[in-house]
């Protein structure tokens, strides 16, 4: 288990332990990351290529709060 990151947070983590290959993904954007967190609760396992700004929407343009609701 990582010392580092949240995982290493209050004992650790387990989510990604049960995740099997069709729940494995590696995202690039704001939308691909949304639709890997997206579904059920099964375990999955997300890897996070490069940097994604939440605060921005598919096109690249800046949301506001009037954006995202309140």
């Amino acid at each position: 288990m990582s010392s580092y990151g949240w995982c290493a947070q209050n004992g650790g983590g387990t989510g990604g332990l049960a995740a099997d290959n069709a729940h494995a993904y590696t995202v690039t954007d704001r939308d691909q990351l949304i639709a890997a967190l997206g579904g059920n609760n099964t375990p999955k396992i997300i890897c996070i290529e490069g940097t994604i700004d939440m605060n921005a929407d598919s096109n690249g343009n800046q949301m506001t709060k009037a954006h995202i609701g309140n």
